[in-house]
C-alpha cells in the first residue's frame, strides 16, 4: 500500500474540477445586495495552493444554487463526468449542499463501475466569507482523489463517504451515511 501511495504522489496526477455553483462558489453582488453564483472563485483558490506534480483542469459547467439543479442538469453533470473520466486520474465536482446527495446518488446509479475516483464537495459557508469550510473541503477533496480507489464519494468536514447512502445532516450541517 505504501508503494502505491508514493507512486500517486510521484507521477503527474490529473484532476478535473467540475464547478456547478452552490454556496461554495457564491460571491457578493453589490448591485442586488446579496450572495449569488455569478463569479468563479474555486479555481482562483486552488491555484494558490502548492500542488506539485498535480495538473488541474477547470470546467465551469453551471453556476446554480443546488436547489435549482434539475434532472437535465444532473444528466449534464453525468455526461461531463463520463467525458472527463478519460484523460484524468480523478474528478472533483463542486456542488451546493442542498442537493449534493441527489447528484451523488444519480452518479452512483449511472456509473456503476467508475474507473477513477469522483468526489463531490461543497461548503456551508462561501469561499469568499471568513471562516469558510470550503477551504478545508476543497483541500481534503484534492488529497482524497490521490488516495481513493475508483468510486463515487463526498468529502466533507474531514470525512470520506462513499455513495450510496449519503445524506445531508441539516442539524449538524455536514454529511453522513445512512447505511
Amino acid at each position: 500500500m505504501t508503494d502505491k501511495l508514493c507512486v500517486n504522489f510521484r507521477k503527474n496526477f490529473r484532476i478535473a474540477v467540475i464547478m456547478t455553483g452552490g454556496t461554495i462558489a457564491k460571491t457578493y453582488d453589490p448591485q442586488v445586495a446579496r450572495m449569488c453564483n455569478s463569479d468563479v472563485t474555486i479555481d482562483a483558490f486552488i491555484r494558490t495552493q502548492r500542488l506539485p506534480k498535480t495538473r488541474i483542469s477547470y470546467i465551469d459547467l453551471m453556476r446554480k444554487d443546488s436547489l435549482e439543479i434539475n434532472v437535465s442538469d444532473r444528466n449534464l453533470i453525468i455526461e461531463r463526468v463520463l467525458a472527463e473520466s478519460h484523460g484524468n486520474d480523478a474528478i472533483i465536482i463542486t456542488h451546493g449542499t442542498d442537493t449534493l446527495a441527489l447528484t451523488g446518488e444519480a452518479l452512483y446509479q449511472s456509473l456503476p463501475a467508475p474507473v477513477i475516483p469522483v468526489v463531490l464537495t461543497g461548503a456551508m459557508i462561501p469561499l469568499v466569507v471568513q471562516h469558510t469550510d470550503g477551504i478545508q473541503n476543497i483541500t481534503e477533496a484534492i488529497l482524497a482523489c490521490k488516495l481513493l480507489p475508483a468510486g463515487i464519494y463526498t468529502v466533507f468536514h474531514g470525512a470520506v463517504l462513499p455513495f450510496p447512502g449519503v445524506i445531508k445532516d441539516c442539524e449538524q450541517m455536514t454529511f453522513v451515511r445512512t447505511e
